[in-house]
Order: structure tokens, then sequence, then C-alpha cells
């Protein structure tokens, strides 16, 4: 089944919509994921290895147009979002679409919001954004069911932050198209970065997103991107994960992913969270004090 019809039907959406078009519950959600983001952002402020962001954001010497909202730095609309999201995913706190294996706001939400600051864009226009931009990201997840290492947020990631910024310049829906061909052409981002327990992990999905923003811009300017990126020869499908387009579009526009979102209790990855459940109520149960556990393993 070729793509580029598939993707013909998501760019329109995003295109089409407008914020008055959203469902109560999508712009709540929308909402929902602007805080918590911005929150966790904000409390990873001093994490290990994230002044070296901020270094190379202040080194950069591009003219200002947003804000890295952990020190107030003035830097282009895409190194700001390169860094908020860096900030968002440094402590493992960021949000998470579970059935498809993706951290969609810790994408969305600094890139809508730098594109904002930077074009002077008013708030409806930010949670339209957010809502459009969650739903496309959440549904390319999804389209993979099954994960041989690949980082569904960087793979995926990119290409749903290219299609919102155009979107929120005003791209028509061939334009939106070609921006994700274009970050298409950079999709990856391996979980090997996990596995080693590499501080890489808190920039890997920012990465993805900075090649999303500039794949933006190319499409803006009038840079055609390959159209068949899913299930073309060399498509995502066929490159990267298996995966089905059938139920990509289905209910577009009616149902919106990023009311699936759900927001940590614990800044862990969330295969953890039953277990630290379990060990706290243990330890409230027992009233069990840390001197007197010797090991959780």
């Amino acid at each position: 089944m070729s793509s580029a019809p598939v993707l013909g039907a998501l760019p329109g959406r995003l295109a089409a919509t407008r914020y008055e078009d959203l469902p109560a519950s999508a712009v709540a959600a929308a909402r929902r994921s602007l805080a918590d983001t911005i929150g966790v952002a904000l409390a990873a402020r001093d994490a290990p290895g994230l002044g070296a962001v901020s270094r190379a954001c202040g080194e950069s010497g591009v003219a200002p147009g947003a804000t890295v909202w952990c020190t107030g730095q003035q830097t282009s609309a895409a190194l700001a979002a390169f860094a908020n999201s860096a900030y968002a995913g440094a402590l493992d706190f960021d949000s998470l679409h579970a059935e498809g294996a993706v951290h969609p706001d810790l994408m969305i939400v600094p890139t809508v919001l730098a594109i904002a600051q930077h074009d002077g864009l008013d708030g409806a226009s930010v949670l339209r954004g957010i809502a459009l931009g969650d739903d496309l990201l959440c549904r390319l997840a999804l389209c993979t069911r099954e994960n041989r290492g690949w980082f569904h947020t960087s793979l995926y990631g990119g290409m749903a932050c290219a299609a919102v910024a155009a979107a929120l310049r005003g791209a028509d829906a061939a334009t939106i198209a070609h921006a994700m061909g274009l970050a298409y052409l950079n999709a990856g981002g391996t979980q090997q970065a996990a596995s080693e327990r590499s501080p890489a992990k808190r920039v890997q999905g920012a990465m993805s997103l900075l090649v999303g923003m500039a794949a933006a811009d190319l499409a803006l300017a009038g840079l055609a991107g390959p159209q068949d990126i899913l299930s073309g020869r060399f498509g995502l499908f066929n490159m990267y994960e298996q995966g089905q387009v059938d139920e990509l579009c289905e209910g577009l526009g009616q149902r919106f992913e990023g009311e699936r979102i759900g927001y940590k209790v614990f800044p862990v990855c969330q295969c953890s969270h039953a277990v630290a459940d379990a060990l706290l109520r243990v330890c409230a149960e027992y009233r069990l004090r840390a001197e007197q556990i010797e090991s959780a393993v």
C-alpha cells in the first residue's frame, strides 16, 4: 500500500483544522501537555550533562528569536526548541503515549512554543499546534507494533515536528507533506544511548526535532521532499520497522491521540512505575526505613 495517499490526508488535516474545530477534550489535553512539559523541563534545570546544551546555545552566534526556559537564554527558534526538548526529557519525567511507545510532548511542545514566540502567535495557535502535532506523532508511532531497537520518539518525531512547524506558518497540505518527506531523509535514533546509560539519551529526541524544524524551513522555501516515505521501496517500513498504515487516518479529526497521553507519577521509565509503586506500598505497610533496606534487587 502506498503511503503517499495516506500522508495526503494527514497534511491536509493539519492545514485545514482551525482552533475552533478542535473538540474541548483535545484542547484540554493540549493544555495538560503544555503545563506538564514546561514543568518537567524546569525540574531538570541542573541535570547532569545539560550544561553542554546551554553552552552550545550560548555560543551559536545566531540572532535571538526564542527562549530557553531553564536559563532564559535567547537564541534561534530551532536551538531554543532543541534545548527545551533536551531539558524536558532529561529526568525521564516526560509524558508518554503508551500504546505507541512514543514521547510526543517532548517533541511537539518545544517546537510549537519556539515558533509561537518567534512568530508572535497567540495562545489558540499554540494549543492548536500541540493538539494536532501530538495526534500526528502518536498516529505515526501506532503504525509500528514491534520494536527492534529504534527509539520511536526520534524515528517519527522529526517528521511530526516538520509537519506542525510548517502548519503553524500557514503551509498548505502539499508543503506539509514535503516537509515530512524532507525530515524522513534523516529519520533515525536507536536505543543504544539508553542501553549504555549515556547522557546522550537526553538529546536524542531533540536532535530529531532540529531536523524537523530545518525540514519545515526548506519545504516552506520551496524544496520538495519524497512522498512515499512509509511504504515505499526505501520507506520507513522497509528500512526501519515493519508497520501498517491501514488505521493511520481512522477517526482523523474526531479522535485525538493526545487525549491518551499519560503523565508520569515518577521520574523514571514508565515500565518501572509499577515496581516503584509496589515498593512504596511495602515500605509504608511495614514501616521500613532506608537504612533497613540492603538491596531492592
